[in-house]
C-alpha cells in the first residue's frame, strides 16, 4: 500500500514538472499576436512570418492535421470562403507537423482530389529558440503558434484576428461561414 502511494506521488510530481516546464502562454481576446511567429510555406518551402503573409488583411488561423478527419473535411469549405473573401481575409492553415515532414504534408494535399488546387495558405508551424554553450534550449525567440494557441483547450477552435494582429474572437469551426465573415469584416468582431 505504501509503495503504491509513493509511486502515485512520484508520478504526480513527474507530470507536474512536465506541465510547468512547458513554454506555453494562453492567448486571450485582445492580445496582439503576430509579431514573432515564423512559419514555413508547405508548397514552396520558404520561411516567412505570419504578419508578412497576412499583410493588411484580417486573419483566421485554422489548425489542421493529416490525421484529423474533421480538419481535412472542412478544408474545401474554408477554400470556398477564402476565394470569396480573398482580398479581405487570409485563412491560414497551420499544421503542427515538424519541418522534416513538410514533403509528407504536401504529398498528402496533392494526393486527395478534393484538396488539390486549394487557394488556402498552408504552413508548417515553427518556433525559434536560443541555446546555451551546452546546447540546452534557454528561451524562445519566435513564437510557436501551435503551443500558444492550442494550449487554449483541447477542443478545435478558430482564431479570428484583425488586420493589426489583435485577437478578436475564438470560435468553434462551424462559426467560420459567410454570414460571420461578412459581420466580422463590417464590425471588426463577432
Amino acid at each position: 500500500m505504501m509503495k503504491n502511494c509513493i509511486c502515485i506521488i512520484l508520478g504526480l510530481l513527474f507530470v507536474q514538472s512536465i506541465v510547468y516546464g512547458q513554454d506555453k502562454r494562453q492567448v486571450k481576446i485582445g492580445d496582439s499576436l503576430l509579431q514573432d511567429y515564423k512559419v514555413q510555406l508547405v508548397y514552396n518551402g520558404e520561411w516567412t512570418t505570419v504578419k508578412e503573409l497576412q499583410g493588411d488583411r484580417n486573419l483566421i488561423i485554422n489548425f489542421w492535421g493529416r490525421r484529423c478527419k474533421p480538419c481535412v473535411r472542412e478544408l474545401p469549405k474554408l477554400d470556398s470562403l477564402q476565394r470569396e473573401f480573398g482580398n479581405d481575409i487570409l485563412i491560414l492553415c497551420v499544421s503542427p507537423e515538424p519541418e522534416e515532414d513538410i514533403k509528407e504534408v504536401k504529398d498528402f494535399l496533392d494526393s486527395k482530389s478534393l484538396l488539390r488546387n486549394l487557394k488556402l495558405t498552408f504552413v508548417i508551424n515553427s518556433a525559434s529558440y536560443t541555446y546555451n554553450e551546452d546546447g540546452v534550449r534557454t528561451n524562445r525567440v519566435s513564437g510557436d503558434l501551435y503551443k500558444d494557441f492550442m494550449s487554449y483547450d483541447g477542443v478545435s477552435r478558430k482564431f479570428w484576428l484583425d488586420q493589426h494582429g489583435i485577437l478578436k474572437a475564438i470560435t468553434e469551426p462551424k462559426k467560420v461561414n459567410k454570414e460571420n465573415l461578412d459581420y466580422f469584416l463590417s464590425n471588426g468582431t463577432l
